[in-house]
Protein backbone atom coordinates (compact mmCIF):
# COMPACT_ATOMS: atom_id res chain seq x y z
CA UNK A 1 0.00 0.00 0.00
CA UNK A 2 1.20 3.38 -0.78
CA UNK A 3 2.16 6.59 1.49
CA UNK A 4 -1.36 7.88 0.24
CA UNK A 5 -3.97 5.46 -1.24
CA UNK A 6 -6.89 7.12 -2.75
CA UNK A 7 -7.99 5.68 -5.75
CA UNK A 8 -8.93 2.12 -5.20
CA UNK A 9 -11.20 1.16 -2.49
CA UNK A 10 -11.45 -2.27 -0.83
CA UNK A 11 -11.92 -4.01 2.16
CA UNK A 12 -9.46 -4.95 4.57
CA UNK A 13 -8.36 -8.49 3.54
CA UNK A 14 -10.82 -11.10 5.45
CA UNK A 15 -9.26 -14.35 6.82
CA UNK A 16 -7.94 -16.80 4.51
CA UNK A 17 -7.57 -20.50 4.82
CA UNK A 18 -4.00 -22.58 3.39
CA UNK A 19 -4.57 -25.20 1.21
CA UNK A 20 -1.38 -26.17 -0.17
CA UNK A 21 0.04 -23.22 -2.00
CA UNK A 22 -3.56 -21.99 -2.96
CA UNK A 23 -5.78 -19.29 -0.77
CA UNK A 24 -9.03 -20.12 -0.89
CA UNK A 25 -11.69 -18.60 1.34
CA UNK A 26 -12.56 -20.93 4.22
CA UNK A 27 -16.20 -22.79 4.63
CA UNK A 28 -17.14 -22.50 8.14
CA UNK A 29 -18.89 -26.11 8.54
CA UNK A 30 -15.31 -27.31 7.39
CA UNK A 31 -12.81 -25.44 8.97
CA UNK A 32 -10.51 -27.74 11.64
CA UNK A 33 -9.32 -25.68 14.57
CA UNK A 34 -5.37 -24.74 14.89
CA UNK A 35 -3.31 -25.80 17.50
CA UNK A 36 -2.93 -22.49 18.05
CA UNK A 37 -4.23 -18.65 17.45
CA UNK A 38 -0.92 -16.68 17.16
CA UNK A 39 -0.50 -12.46 16.62
CA UNK A 40 1.90 -11.59 16.14
CA UNK A 41 2.50 -7.46 16.44
CA UNK A 42 6.85 -6.71 15.03
CA UNK A 43 6.50 -3.49 17.30
CA UNK A 44 10.01 -1.64 17.14
CA UNK A 45 10.61 -1.99 20.45
CA UNK A 46 9.49 -5.54 21.19
CA UNK A 47 7.79 -8.62 19.40
CA UNK A 48 4.51 -8.48 20.90
CA UNK A 49 2.77 -12.02 20.62
CA UNK A 50 -0.68 -12.98 21.59
CA UNK A 51 -1.32 -17.05 21.54
CA UNK A 52 -4.38 -19.29 22.58
CA UNK A 53 -3.99 -23.13 22.09
CA UNK A 54 -7.39 -25.36 21.92
CA UNK A 55 -7.33 -26.12 25.58
CA UNK A 56 -5.31 -23.20 26.79
CA UNK A 57 -5.87 -19.64 28.11
CA UNK A 58 -4.79 -16.57 26.44
CA UNK A 59 -1.31 -15.52 26.81
CA UNK A 60 1.12 -12.90 25.84
CA UNK A 61 4.63 -13.13 25.42
CA UNK A 62 7.43 -9.62 24.97
CA UNK A 63 10.52 -10.27 23.29
CA UNK A 64 13.18 -7.88 22.18
CA UNK A 65 13.02 -6.91 18.64
CA UNK A 66 16.66 -7.30 17.66
CA UNK A 67 17.23 -9.69 14.52
CA UNK A 68 20.26 -10.03 13.04
CA UNK A 69 21.60 -12.53 9.78
CA UNK A 70 24.23 -14.84 10.53
CA UNK A 71 26.44 -17.29 8.60
CA UNK A 72 25.95 -21.08 8.73
CA UNK A 73 29.39 -21.17 10.42
CA UNK A 74 27.78 -19.44 12.96
CA UNK A 75 24.96 -20.79 13.66
CA UNK A 76 26.81 -24.50 13.90
CA UNK A 77 28.99 -23.17 16.73
CA UNK A 78 25.76 -22.40 18.60
CA UNK A 79 25.16 -24.64 21.54
CA UNK A 80 21.25 -25.80 22.45
CA UNK A 81 20.60 -25.69 26.37
CA UNK A 82 17.37 -26.98 26.81
CA UNK A 83 17.77 -26.35 30.26
CA UNK A 84 17.35 -22.31 29.68
CA UNK A 85 14.56 -21.03 28.94
CA UNK A 86 13.71 -20.77 24.63
CA UNK A 87 13.37 -16.77 24.17
CA UNK A 88 16.92 -16.50 25.03
CA UNK A 89 18.41 -18.84 22.58
CA UNK A 90 16.41 -18.60 19.05
CA UNK A 91 17.81 -19.22 15.68
CA UNK A 92 16.38 -20.38 12.95
CA UNK A 93 17.83 -21.70 9.64
CA UNK A 94 15.34 -21.45 6.65
CA UNK A 95 15.18 -20.99 2.96
CA UNK A 96 15.74 -17.13 3.40
CA UNK A 97 19.12 -17.96 5.62
CA UNK A 98 19.94 -18.12 8.90
CA UNK A 99 19.65 -15.60 11.56
CA UNK A 100 19.51 -15.09 15.66
CA UNK A 101 16.77 -13.47 17.21
CA UNK A 102 15.62 -11.29 19.93
CA UNK A 103 17.78 -11.55 23.40
CA UNK A 104 20.47 -14.00 21.41
CA UNK A 105 20.57 -11.53 18.65
CA UNK A 106 20.91 -8.92 21.05
CA UNK A 107 23.31 -9.91 23.02
CA UNK A 108 26.06 -12.62 21.57
CA UNK A 109 26.02 -10.77 18.72
CA UNK A 110 25.13 -7.06 19.05
CA UNK A 111 22.38 -6.61 16.73
CA UNK A 112 20.96 -3.12 17.06
CA UNK A 113 17.45 -1.63 17.05
CA UNK A 114 17.12 -1.48 13.20
CA UNK A 115 15.01 1.39 12.98
CA UNK A 116 16.04 2.45 9.55
CA UNK A 117 15.22 -0.99 8.14
CA UNK A 118 11.77 -1.83 6.52
CA UNK A 119 10.38 -3.96 9.26
CA UNK A 120 9.00 -7.23 6.53
CA UNK A 121 12.80 -7.36 5.78
CA UNK A 122 13.39 -9.29 9.76
CA UNK A 123 9.55 -10.28 9.69
CA UNK A 124 10.00 -14.00 8.47
CA UNK A 125 13.01 -14.27 10.93
CA UNK A 126 11.02 -12.62 14.06
CA UNK A 127 7.68 -14.99 13.09
CA UNK A 128 9.91 -18.39 12.96
CA UNK A 129 11.59 -17.51 15.95
CA UNK A 130 8.15 -16.76 17.56
CA UNK A 131 6.33 -20.07 16.42
CA UNK A 132 9.88 -22.26 17.68
CA UNK A 133 9.76 -20.90 21.14
CA UNK A 134 5.94 -21.14 21.90
CA UNK A 135 6.37 -24.72 20.59
CA UNK A 136 8.58 -25.28 23.00
CA UNK A 137 6.59 -23.32 25.71
CA UNK A 138 3.07 -25.29 24.97
CA UNK A 139 4.21 -28.67 24.59
CA UNK A 140 3.52 -28.87 20.86
CA UNK A 141 5.18 -31.70 19.13
CA UNK A 142 7.34 -30.86 16.03
CA UNK A 143 4.78 -30.65 13.12
CA UNK A 144 1.37 -28.47 14.45
CA UNK A 145 -1.27 -26.66 13.12
CA UNK A 146 -1.66 -22.81 13.26
CA UNK A 147 -3.62 -19.97 12.28
CA UNK A 148 -1.56 -16.76 12.20
CA UNK A 149 -2.24 -12.51 12.13
CA UNK A 150 0.66 -10.73 11.63
CA UNK A 151 0.61 -6.89 11.91
CA UNK A 152 2.65 -4.84 8.99
CA UNK A 153 3.00 -0.97 9.01
CA UNK A 154 0.97 0.59 6.57
CA UNK A 155 3.99 1.85 4.62
CA UNK A 156 4.79 -1.86 3.90
CA UNK A 157 1.83 -3.49 3.74
CA UNK A 158 2.35 -3.33 -0.30
CA UNK A 159 5.02 -6.39 0.24
CA UNK A 160 2.40 -8.64 1.79
CA UNK A 161 2.22 -10.90 -1.11
CA UNK A 162 5.69 -11.69 -1.36
CA UNK A 163 5.94 -11.24 2.42
CA UNK A 164 3.16 -13.73 2.66
CA UNK A 165 5.16 -16.33 0.05
CA UNK A 166 7.78 -16.36 2.02
CA UNK A 167 6.23 -17.33 4.91
CA UNK A 168 4.18 -20.07 3.49
CA UNK A 169 7.62 -21.68 1.71
CA UNK A 170 9.55 -21.15 5.32
CA UNK A 171 7.25 -22.80 7.38
CA UNK A 172 6.93 -25.98 5.84
CA UNK A 173 10.44 -26.81 7.19
CA UNK A 174 12.88 -24.65 9.00
CA UNK A 175 15.45 -25.60 11.25
CA UNK A 176 15.75 -24.72 15.14
CA UNK A 177 17.97 -25.45 17.74
CA UNK A 178 16.00 -28.12 19.25
CA UNK A 179 16.01 -29.38 15.75
CA UNK A 180 13.47 -29.31 12.39
CA UNK A 181 9.89 -28.10 13.22
CA UNK A 182 7.02 -27.78 10.61
CA UNK A 183 4.53 -25.14 11.21
CA UNK A 184 1.26 -25.96 9.06
CA UNK A 185 -0.48 -22.93 8.47
CA UNK A 186 -4.44 -22.77 8.48
CA UNK A 187 -5.20 -19.48 8.15
CA UNK A 188 -3.45 -16.47 7.28
CA UNK A 189 -4.24 -12.71 8.02
CA UNK A 190 -1.92 -9.89 7.40
CA UNK A 191 -3.15 -6.69 8.30
CA UNK A 192 -2.01 -2.60 8.44
CA UNK A 193 -1.06 -1.46 11.75
CA UNK A 194 -4.46 -0.16 13.30
CA UNK A 195 -6.43 -2.58 11.95
CA UNK A 196 -7.24 -4.95 14.18
CA UNK A 197 -8.98 -1.27 15.84
CA UNK A 198 -10.79 -1.04 12.40
CA UNK A 199 -11.77 -5.19 12.87
CA UNK A 200 -13.08 -4.15 16.02
CA UNK A 201 -14.92 -0.92 15.39
CA UNK A 202 -16.41 -2.62 12.62
CA UNK A 203 -18.07 -5.39 14.76
CA UNK A 204 -19.38 -3.31 17.88
CA UNK A 205 -20.45 0.09 16.40
CA UNK A 206 -23.50 -0.33 14.65
CA UNK A 207 -23.14 3.27 13.03
CA UNK A 208 -19.37 2.53 11.61
CA UNK A 209 -20.98 1.97 7.58
CA UNK A 210 -22.36 5.45 8.12
CA UNK A 211 -19.56 7.71 8.95
CA UNK A 212 -16.45 8.70 7.94
CA UNK A 213 -13.93 6.93 10.30
CA UNK A 214 -9.86 8.14 10.89
CA UNK A 215 -7.72 5.25 12.92
CA UNK A 216 -4.54 6.69 13.59
CA UNK A 217 -1.96 4.57 15.26
CA UNK A 218 1.31 5.78 16.78
CA UNK A 219 3.96 3.93 17.38
CA UNK A 220 7.60 3.37 17.93
CA UNK A 221 8.51 3.91 14.51
CA UNK A 222 5.77 5.53 12.63
CA UNK A 223 2.70 7.55 12.80
CA UNK A 224 -0.26 6.50 10.39
CA UNK A 225 -3.54 6.93 9.02
CA UNK A 226 -6.20 4.74 7.72
CA UNK A 227 -9.03 6.33 6.67
CA UNK A 228 -12.91 4.28 6.23
CA UNK A 229 -15.87 6.36 4.53
CA UNK A 230 -19.25 4.71 4.93
CA UNK A 231 -17.11 0.93 6.29
CA UNK A 232 -15.21 0.91 3.33
CA UNK A 233 -11.35 1.60 3.04
CA UNK A 234 -10.79 4.97 1.27
CA UNK A 235 -7.31 5.94 1.98
CA UNK A 236 -4.05 5.32 4.01
CA UNK A 237 -0.73 7.08 4.84
CA UNK A 238 2.37 6.91 7.16
CA UNK A 239 4.78 9.11 8.40
CA UNK A 240 8.62 8.58 10.28
CA UNK A 241 6.90 10.46 12.79
CA UNK A 242 7.01 7.74 15.84
CA UNK A 243 8.65 8.07 19.18
CA UNK A 244 11.49 8.21 17.49
CA UNK A 245 11.30 11.06 16.18
CA UNK A 246 11.19 12.77 19.25
CA UNK A 247 14.55 10.18 21.01
CA UNK A 248 16.87 11.68 17.49
CA UNK A 249 15.61 14.85 18.71
CA UNK A 250 17.02 14.44 21.98
CA UNK A 251 20.22 12.75 20.64
CA UNK A 252 20.79 16.08 18.21
CA UNK A 253 20.50 18.12 21.21
CA UNK A 254 23.30 15.97 24.00
CA UNK A 255 26.20 13.93 23.54
CA UNK A 256 27.10 10.34 24.55
CA UNK A 257 23.56 9.47 25.09
CA UNK A 258 22.22 6.05 24.96
CA UNK A 259 19.08 5.64 22.21
CA UNK A 260 18.07 2.25 24.24
CA UNK A 261 18.33 3.51 27.47
CA UNK A 262 16.84 6.62 26.72
CA UNK A 263 13.42 5.22 25.18
CA UNK A 264 11.72 4.02 28.63
CA UNK A 265 13.11 6.79 30.54
CA UNK A 266 11.65 9.28 28.16
CA UNK A 267 8.44 7.29 27.40
CA UNK A 268 8.02 7.30 31.45
CA UNK A 269 8.43 11.13 32.20
CA UNK A 270 5.50 11.82 29.99
CA UNK A 271 4.36 15.37 29.35
CA UNK A 272 6.52 17.07 32.18
CA UNK A 273 9.98 15.60 31.87
CA UNK A 274 12.05 16.16 34.89
CA UNK A 275 16.04 15.96 35.66
CA UNK A 276 15.48 13.03 38.25
CA UNK A 277 13.21 11.10 35.70
CA UNK A 278 17.02 10.72 33.83
CA UNK A 279 19.26 9.82 36.10
CA UNK A 280 19.81 6.15 34.76
CA UNK A 281 21.06 7.98 31.61
CA UNK A 282 23.69 9.77 32.76
CA UNK A 283 27.29 9.11 32.19
CA UNK A 284 29.26 11.69 34.59
CA UNK A 285 31.02 10.96 37.57
CA UNK A 286 31.26 14.20 39.65
CA UNK A 287 27.94 15.15 41.18
CA UNK A 288 28.01 18.58 39.96
CA UNK A 289 28.44 17.10 36.32
CA UNK A 290 25.31 15.03 36.59
CA UNK A 291 23.48 17.73 37.62
CA UNK A 292 24.04 20.03 34.98
CA UNK A 293 23.58 16.89 32.72
CA UNK A 294 20.24 16.25 33.94
CA UNK A 295 19.33 19.58 33.55
CA UNK A 296 20.50 19.52 29.75
CA UNK A 297 18.96 16.47 29.27
CA UNK A 298 15.41 17.18 30.42
CA UNK A 299 15.31 20.24 28.26
CA UNK A 300 16.52 18.66 25.54
CA UNK A 301 13.81 16.27 26.02
CA UNK A 302 11.36 19.17 26.36
CA UNK A 303 11.88 20.70 23.26
CA UNK A 304 12.18 17.83 21.25
CA UNK A 305 8.90 16.96 22.20
CA UNK A 306 7.33 19.57 21.59
CA UNK A 307 9.32 20.31 18.02
CA UNK A 308 7.51 16.14 17.00
CA UNK A 309 4.35 16.61 17.87
CA UNK A 310 4.62 20.46 15.79
CA UNK A 311 5.47 18.35 13.14
CA UNK A 312 2.91 15.70 13.53
CA UNK A 313 -0.06 18.30 13.62
CA UNK A 314 1.32 19.65 10.25
CA UNK A 315 1.63 16.21 8.73
CA UNK A 316 -2.31 15.78 10.00
CA UNK A 317 -2.76 18.68 8.37
CA UNK A 318 -1.90 17.43 5.16
CA UNK A 319 -3.49 13.76 4.94
CA UNK A 320 -6.91 14.18 7.14
CA UNK A 321 -10.14 13.99 5.21
CA UNK A 322 -11.59 16.65 5.56
CA UNK A 323 -15.10 16.30 7.98
CA UNK A 324 -14.31 13.40 9.08
CA UNK A 325 -16.97 11.71 11.81
CA UNK A 326 -14.43 9.80 13.90
CA UNK A 327 -10.89 9.73 14.69
CA UNK A 328 -9.39 6.98 17.02
CA UNK A 329 -5.65 7.76 18.05
CA UNK A 330 -3.89 4.37 19.35
CA UNK A 331 -0.29 3.27 20.39
CA UNK A 332 2.00 3.83 22.76
CA UNK A 333 2.73 7.10 21.33
CA UNK A 334 -0.49 8.47 20.96
CA UNK A 335 -1.05 7.36 24.35
CA UNK A 336 2.10 9.44 25.49
CA UNK A 337 0.74 12.61 23.39
CA UNK A 338 -3.19 11.97 24.75
CA UNK A 339 -3.47 15.14 26.69
CA UNK A 340 -1.66 17.07 23.64
CA UNK A 341 -3.92 15.46 21.01
CA UNK A 342 -7.03 15.97 23.03
CA UNK A 343 -6.21 19.47 23.11
CA UNK A 344 -5.86 20.00 19.14
CA UNK A 345 -8.62 18.13 17.78
CA UNK A 346 -11.39 17.56 19.95
CA UNK A 347 -13.69 20.58 19.74
CA UNK A 348 -17.11 19.58 21.37
CA UNK A 349 -19.29 21.75 19.05
CA UNK A 350 -18.03 20.48 15.72
CA UNK A 351 -19.58 17.20 15.81
CA UNK A 352 -16.89 15.61 15.42
CA UNK A 353 -15.83 12.62 18.22
CA UNK A 354 -11.80 12.41 18.90
CA UNK A 355 -11.28 8.94 21.03
CA UNK A 356 -8.28 6.62 22.35
CA UNK A 357 -8.06 3.08 21.41
CA UNK A 358 -11.33 2.19 20.38
CA UNK A 359 -12.69 1.50 23.62
CA UNK A 360 -10.57 -1.83 23.87
CA UNK A 361 -9.78 -3.15 27.09
CA UNK A 362 -7.51 -6.12 28.04
CA UNK A 363 -8.93 -8.89 30.27
CA UNK A 364 -7.43 -7.84 34.16
CA UNK A 365 -6.02 -11.42 33.88
CA UNK A 366 -4.26 -11.49 31.28
CA UNK A 367 -0.21 -10.66 31.97
CA UNK A 368 0.34 -8.20 29.55
CA UNK A 369 4.24 -7.28 30.31
CA UNK A 370 3.25 -4.02 31.04
CA UNK A 371 2.80 -3.08 27.74
CA UNK A 372 -0.94 -1.75 28.36
CA UNK A 373 -2.53 0.37 25.06
CA UNK A 374 0.40 -0.91 23.27
CA UNK A 375 -1.27 -4.30 23.06
CA UNK A 376 -4.53 -3.31 22.40
CA UNK A 377 -4.49 -3.38 18.16
CA UNK A 378 -2.67 -6.90 18.23
CA UNK A 379 -5.21 -8.00 21.18
CA UNK A 380 -8.19 -6.62 19.12
CA UNK A 381 -6.63 -8.59 15.80
CA UNK A 382 -6.54 -11.32 18.45
CA UNK A 383 -9.88 -11.39 19.11
CA UNK A 384 -11.60 -11.42 15.77
CA UNK A 385 -8.69 -14.37 14.47
CA UNK A 386 -9.59 -16.74 17.61
CA UNK A 387 -13.18 -16.75 16.81
CA UNK A 388 -13.11 -17.35 13.05
CA UNK A 389 -10.86 -20.07 14.13
CA UNK A 390 -11.51 -21.49 17.15
CA UNK A 391 -14.70 -23.19 18.40
CA UNK A 392 -14.87 -21.09 21.27
CA UNK A 393 -14.54 -17.05 21.49
CA UNK A 394 -11.86 -15.46 23.42
CA UNK A 395 -13.61 -12.78 25.93
CA UNK A 396 -12.67 -9.29 25.06
CA UNK A 397 -13.69 -6.13 27.16
CA UNK A 398 -15.18 -2.86 25.09
CA UNK A 399 -15.65 1.14 26.64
Amino acid sequence: MSNSETGRRRELPLFTKISGTKLVMPRPKTIKPPDIAVVVDLGSYGTKVLVRSLNGETQCFLFPPHQISLSPQQVEALEYQPKLPADTQIWIKSPQGCSAVGKLAKVRFGAQLGLSLLKVDSAIAKVLGVLWVLQQELGLSAKFKVALSVLLPPGEYADRARFRADLIAALKMYTTPSGQITANLTHLLCLPEGGGVVLSRRQHDPQFNQKKVVVSIIGGRNASVLVYEEGVYAAASTSNLGFIDLVRGVLQRTSGMDAEVLIPLIAKAGSKPMPFHFVKASRRSQDSDRQQELVELAQAVSEARQETFTKLVAWYREVLPANWDEIIFCGGTADYYKDDLSAKYSKPTSGQTVWFHGGIKLPAKLNDYGLGVRLYDPYAAFEQLVVAVMPESVEVEHG
